[in-house]
């Protein structure tokens, strides 16, 4: 018995991986664990979404990163509760339009909000115009063209806005996304493709 033991414990050890097998291994996992490090660090950083309590806000980035000189899309994104709206630029006979307010890097400039085309929303005798489920607005942001050296931006916008369903409500919610710069034109980030269309 305490040579089967033995005999046991000797081949345990010959199958164990020889310490530059687990280096090997380590080494593997190391370099996917870097891959993956360095994915993530190029995606953009969006903060949470902003929840109220009839509307998810949030800014959006139609591109992975910020070039040098050449302009790009942001958007604020406000998703609605079921049976809630927003309304567009005019508002029709009541209402008011959502606004942004930004806060951005030193010689940043945004351009004026792109209005998608609204849905009419009748309120008994008025007629209104505006958005339910999910609308994006999109704002050209143009960048310096020589960017000091520096690894990120961070974009920032208080975005008020009116949401009605019965009654009105005014919200409101302070927002930021931030991006890394590239030299190279940056490419489209996937997440948002559909709302940049």
């Amino acid at each position: 018995m305490l040579l089967a033991n033995t005999l046991h414990l000797h081949l345990d050890r010959l199958r164990q991986p020889s310490p530059p097998d687990r280096f090997r291994r380590f080494s593997q996992s190391g370099r996917i664990l870097l891959l993956l490090l360095g994915f993530l660090l190029s995606w953009p950083v969006a903060a949470h979404p902003v929840a109220t309590a009839h509307v998810q806000a949030e800014l959006i980035g139609e591109t992975t990163a910020i070039q040098p000189g050449q302009p790009f899309w942001v958007a604020l994104r406000l998703q609605m509760r079921d049976g809630w709206h927003v309304y567009w630029r005019n508002p029709g006979d009541s209402g008011l339009a959502p606004t942004l307010t930004w806060t951005l890097p030193a010689g940043f400039s945004a351009g004026e909000i792109q209005w998608p085309y609204p849905e009419r929303i009748p309120v008994g005798p008025l007629m209104n115009f505006g958005y339910h489920g999910t609308v994006v607005l999109p704002v050209q942001i143009q960048p310096l063209s020589s960017l000091p050296d520096q690894d990120t931006f961070t974009l920032r916008a208080r975005a008020d806005w009116l949401v009605c369903q019965e009654d009105c409500i005014p919200e409101s919610a302070d927002l930021e996304l931030t991006l890394p710069t590239q030299a190279d034109p940056a490419p489209m980030d996937p997440r948002w493709n559909e709302s940049f269309a």
